[in-house]
């Protein structure tokens, strides 16, 4: 066998892998649903309008990330609050200066929170603790020059703050410091501007290299095409009109075929678990791989992805931005690699994971053919169960590892969409408490199926699914994967098409086995269940999931997986359900804050961090208004770990309540929605204490899912109702309501006439839009704002006692609607 190799600055070489030599066991590599295309481009593009990297305001100059023209109405602002509560920091911020340096100029700003900005030639730098800005006030030893580009990075590393420049991007010298362990305080970070405001920045500010880090991890990152970013929205409930009209688009004519998380990195791998020249590869359930082993013969490689004979697409493409990762940094010699190549297969560009860190930056700069990515173990090296978490994601921020093995199955199918895997109908054929043969066969609400008895017969059966067609839910030609879990017996399962069993799996005694089978179309479907003559079963649980394709994945309760959602064309008004099962809306009602002496801290996946001797009952509010739930069971969780102190609050809309410690089932009715939840902590210290609170559908308690991702709703923005309503999030991150005012009493010319008494703008800190229209008794309908010529007019006020209507239009008016979208008072 022959190796080709090519040098290394880390001693060891690297082969260049072919598909012909290299020592690899069964190709399993299989072409999934998430294909690279045309509409894989079109999602992209979509994700401009879902996540706009910043708010514009007014109409800076905008040309390939670098942004100009700033004044008191033209700047950007971040769509996050920049919450620095036990955390360190880093701000990186490129700019160009232009001629005048003298005048008071500010890079960015936020309200006695952080500024950095230019005074009298020199460069300030301001942290403070929400009321001014004692924290830290630097000035430092730079003075500023006319028409020179500057790179500045600040850190705080919770015990000071550091400040340094370059003027190449990458060679920094400290220019100031300020010991202290006191973080700014929380607050809006707006770009190109100060206070209120305040001094405008005349120069350019490179967005392409500025960035902010809390805790060593990107959390925003400037980008060319922030000028594409809507103007209104902040996030998925806020999706402007081009963006609803793009997503209806591909829905209806493509098909969404994204992928469901951020792993880019296909399953199954070209090879499997394996042992390769002395190392001993294992794939693990989450797509992970432990390596064991010295590596003899040659370098031993594990090859996760190499499309130079498979056809299939490539995972990257050229003068794009990935990151590469894995959890665990790679020992000395051993490295986690992509490579491209040319239609010769010869290497043209490496990106290596090695020993001195655990994620790399990627941009392909050459025109590539084919693609690989592999872990390389030096000749020699020993490994002792090392993990490779093999992470492919696009763009340069590093997130936790997502499985491959879920991360890349497609959300949308023109031919089916189900909430999950498994495809068996629920409620079975044969119903609970079936019995044949001296067995009784009980069905729990997840699925499950448990046996008792003893078979008297030749053989007892219990059909989950049985259909007298050819027609049912396995097609003709295709792959299919049985996964069949038995507990506490010896049970026998078969899946018949009416002239032969087409799969099965006999004698599964207290394990877990699967199969995968291509189905042959023929007189009738039938999935089943049998025990043979003889056998005595006691408690014996029972779990089957048949799902598409050839991956077996965990086992799905059939009583959810396999409610389909639509058929065929897939409608945007058809996804009105959120991405996950965490119904908590996000942000919460309250922020972070102190209360009763306990500090309550919102961590980044949603939950929240409680830390105080707590003084007296208090409420710390994650919902404080109407949930638009439908009648049914729901399960509020995530109270019950492992203080029982802290108590889980609901409040219905006729004004019941209810407590408790543990996990609890709500019955909703349409007309009794919930109105609030919240943490309710009893007297008590709480040290370190962590509630991750969490509201889904139904009666199963699933994993937490960080309500921070989980209840993004897809399609929400156009819901009006004369309740006030969760519409999006204002800057700060405070929820926006919104409430629609009706009414169809006749209002005459002259007269103001006060429509909600109960809207008061002591409860409103902000009204952000008034919109709305009233019909004339000329038969026009007359929109807001309207003017005809000066002293022709009609407008709407929100003060003191409500909302008001204004009619001087000379005539008079009925049929008026006001929808009005406003933030609160804390």
């Amino acid at each position: 066998m022959r190796d080709m190799y090519m040098g290394s600055e880390m001693g060891v070489s690297l082969p260049i892998i072919d598909s012909a030599d290299t020592d690899r066991n069964v190709w399993s590599a299989q072409k999934t649903k998430n294909e690279i295309g045309i509409v894989d481009d079109k999602v992209k593009e979509l994700q401009l309008y879902k996540f706009p990297n910043a708010i514009i305001y007014g109409q800076p100059t905008i040309n390939n990330g670098q942004i100009s023209g700033f004044s008191s109405a033209n700047y950007l602002g971040l769509p996050f609050v920049f919450d620095t509560k036990d955390r360190g920091f880093e701000i990186n911020v490129a700019f160009t200066t232009n001629s005048d340096v003298t005048i008071a100029q500010n890079i960015f700003g936020s309200k006695f929170c952080i500024a950095l900005y230019i005074q009298n030639g020199q460069l300030v730098f301001r942290a403070g603790n929400g009321s001014d800005w004692s924290v830290a006030d630097i000035t430092t030893t730079l003075s500023v020059q006319a028409n020179t580009t500057y790179y500045v990075k600040i850190v705080f590393n919770k015990l000071n703050y550091t400040i340094s420049y370059s003027t190449n991007g990458e060679d920094y010298e400290s220019i100031g410091s300020k010991v202290t362990t006191i973080p700014p305080t929380v607050g809006q970070v707006n770009i190109g501007i100060g206070n209120n405001q305040h001094n405008p920045f005349n120069g350019i500010i490179n967005l392409n290299k500025t960035f902010i880090k809390l805790n060593n991890t990107v959390v925003w990152e400037g980008m060319d095409d922030v000028g594409l970013a809507t103007r209104l929205a902040t996030d998925l409930e806020n999706i402007d009109e081009v963006g609803i009209d793009r997503i209806r688009e591909i829905a209806e004519t493509e098909g969404l075929k994204s992928s469901q998380g951020r792993n880019l990195i296909t399953y199954p791998y070209w090879n499997q678990s394996a042992l390769l020249r002395g190392i001993d590869y294992t794939v693990n359930d989450d797509g992970s791989v432990n390596c064991n082993g010295t590596a003899s013969g040659g370098v031993a490689n594990f090859v996760f992805f190499d499309n130079r004979t498979s056809g299939e697409p490539n995972l990257i493409k050229k003068d794009i931005e990935y990151t590469l990762s894995s959890t665990n940094q790679c020992p000395t010699r051993v490295n986690f690699a992509i490579r491209t190549y040319d239609s010769s297969k010869a290497v043209l560009e490496q990106f290596t994971v090695t020993n001195d860190l655990n994620n790399v930056k990627i941009k392909f700069t050459k025109d590539f053919v084919y693609s690989t990515i592999y872990i390389a173990i030096g000749e020699g090296v020993t490994v002792d169960n090392l993990v490779i978490y093999p992470m492919l994601e696009e763009g340069s921020s590093v997130h936790s590892y997502e499985p491959t093995v879920e991360s890349n199955v497609g959300i949308l199918s023109q031919e089916k969409l189900t909430q999950g895997r498994n495809l068996i109908p629920y409620p079975y054929y044969r119903s609970s408490g079936y019995s044949h043969y001296g067995i009784t066969y009980t069905v729990n609400n997840d699925g499950r199926v448990v046996a008792n008895g003893t078979c008297t017969g030749a053989t007892s059966y219990f059909a989950l699914y049985y259909v007298e067609s050819a027609d049912g839910i396995l097609e003709n030609g295709k792959q299919y994967t049985l996964s069949f879990e038995v507990e506490n017996g010896d049970v026998n399962i078969y899946i018949n098409n009416g002239n032969k069993d087409v799969s099965f799996i006999k004698h599964n005694i207290n394990s877990r086995k699967t199969v995968t089978f291509t189905f042959e179309k023929g007189t009738k479907q039938v999935i089943g269940l049998y025990v043979t003559t003889g056998t005595t079963l006691t408690d014996c649980k029972i779990k089957v999931q048949l799902e598409e394709g050839t991956i077996a994945h965990a086992y799905e309760p059939t009583t959810e997986s396999n409610v389909t959602l639509a058929n065929t064309k897939v409608s945007i008004d058809d996804i009105k359900t959120s991405q996950g099962r965490n119904l908590i809306p996000y942000p919460y009602a309250y922020t972070s804050r102190k209360m009763a002496g306990v500090d309550f801290t919102i961590l980044t996946d949603g939950g929240i961090k409680m830390q105080g001797d707590c003084t007296s009952s208090s409420y710390f509010y994650l919902v404080n208004s109407e949930l638009p739930l439908k009648s049914g069971t729901y399960k509020l969780s995530g109270f019950n770990q492992p203080q029982s102190t802290a108590k889980g609050y609901v409040k219905f809309k006729d004004g019941t309540n209810r407590y408790f410690s543990d996990s609890t089932t709500l019955n909703i009715t349409e007309d009794n929605p919930i109105v609030q939840i919240a943490i309710r902590p009893e007297v008590g210290t709480y040290d370190g204490y962590v509630v991750y609170p969490m509201f889904e559908v139904g009666n199963i308690i699933h994993a937490y899912e960080p309500t921070t991702e989980s209840n993004v709703t897809l399609a929400n923005r156009d819901t009006y109702t004369s309740d006030e309503k969760i519409v999006g999030t204002w800057i700060g991150g405070k929820p926006i309501y919104r409430k629609t005012v009706i009414n169809n009493g006749t209002i005459e010319n002259g007269t103001t006439t006060i429509l909600d008494s109960v809207l008061k703008s002591n409860v409103v800190s902000r009204v952000i839009s008034i919109t709305g229209s009233v019909y004339g008794s000329n038969g026009t309908f007359y929109a807001f704002p309207h003017t005809s010529n000066g002293s022709e007019f009609h407008r709407c006020l929100v003060n003191s006692s409500g909302v008001y209507y204004q009619n001087n239009l000379n005539i008079s008016v009925s049929r008026v609607v006001i929808n009005i979208e406003y933030v609160k008072i804390d």
